[in-house]
Parts: structure tokens; C-alpha cells; sequence
């Protein structure tokens, strides 16, 4: 048996466990196990891609870059559920600058794990300030927690985490 007919195994255990059958649920148990394991092999990829690296070119005349709002799905790391939203990303280049599907690719390859938000944000953070050595760089997360939601605790309550490392003085 392979790795994804265990995680559809274990996962249709699961279901059964919590009492779910075909008779009192209407679906069928080991579809829809097979399809949930798919799904989470991808959500956690990024515990096992390799790094994706930035792209440099020669940093122009200009202060501050800034990218905004872009989209990021994770997994929390506590609760097993999604949580998402958007990231801003500002860096004081240096010497070098990246391309913009650099930044995206980042924020994927980090997304793709469970974990916490504070953890993502300063990940991300990190990435960028090893790949580009800026002189600084400012990663804000804003994001929903499913967890909270689901819980009744909140509904569309967005919480933002914000890592900075260097200077933009």
C-alpha cells in the first residue's frame, strides 16, 4: 500500500470512527476519504518542496517596494483547519530587487504547512531578507481563522501579524 492509500485509509477510519456510514450520511466513506487525503497531501506540500529562491536583479533607485494583497490559504497547525487572507510585503532594497512571481511562489511553499499564523508571517519574513539581503523588510499577514469561525467565535474577525527585520530608516 502507498502513502496516499494510507492517508485515505486512516482518514476513512477517522469518519467511521467519528460514526459516519454510507447510511447515515449519504456519502460514500472511502470516496470521500481518498478525496480529503488528496486534498491535504496538497495543502502540505510545502513541508516537503524544496525552497523556492528570488529571483535577483540590480536593485534601481527606488526607496521602498511594496506589494499588497496578496492571497495565501494555510492550515492551522492547532485546529487542522484552514485559515486565510492576505499578505503585504514592503522591503528597502539594497543591492538587489526580485520578480514579482518570486514573491508569490514564497508565500506559497510557507502556506503550505500546518502551522500558525505568527509563524507564516515571520517565515515569509526571513525568506525574503536571506534571498534579497534588503535593508529591510515588513511582512503583514491579515487573515480569518476557520478555527475561530467554526467555534462560533467571531465570524469574519480578520487578525494581522506583522514581522519586520532590518532597518527602513
Amino acid at each position: 500500500m502507498g502513502q496516499m492509500d494510507d492517508a485515505a485509509k486512516a482518514f476513512g477510519d477517522f469518519l467511521c470512527a467519528l460514526g459516519l456510514n454510507a447510511e447515515n450520511s449519504g456519502i460514500d466513506i472511502a470516496d470521500s476519504a481518498r478525496h480529503a487525503a488528496e486534498l491535504m497531501a496538497s495543502w502540505m506540500r510545502g513541508v516537503s518542496d524544496a525552497r523556492p529562491e528570488l529571483s535577483r536583479m540590480t536593485a534601481p533607485d527606488t526607496d521602498i517596494v511594496v506589494l499588497k494583497a496578496l492571497p495565501f490559504y494555510s492550515f492551522c497547525g492547532h485546529h487542522f483547519v484552514p485559515f486565510f487572507g492576505t499578505v503585504d510585503i514592503e522591503y528597502r532594497p539594497d543591492k538587489f530587487i526580485a520578480g514579482l512571481g518570486g514573491f508569490t511562489r514564497v508565500i506559497d511553499h510557507y502556506a503550505r504547512r500546518p502551522q500558525f499564523q505568527e509563524q507564516l508571517c515571520s517565515d515569509i519574513a526571513h525568506h525574503i531578507y536571506e534571498d534579497l539581503q534588503p535593508q529591510g523588510v515588513r511582512v503583514r499577514l491579515n487573515a480569518r481563522q476557520m478555527c475561530l469561525e467554526l467555534h462560533g467565535k467571531g465570524a469574519g474577525i480578520q487578525i494581522e501579524t506583522v514581522k519586520q527585520i532590518g532597518s527602513f530608516d
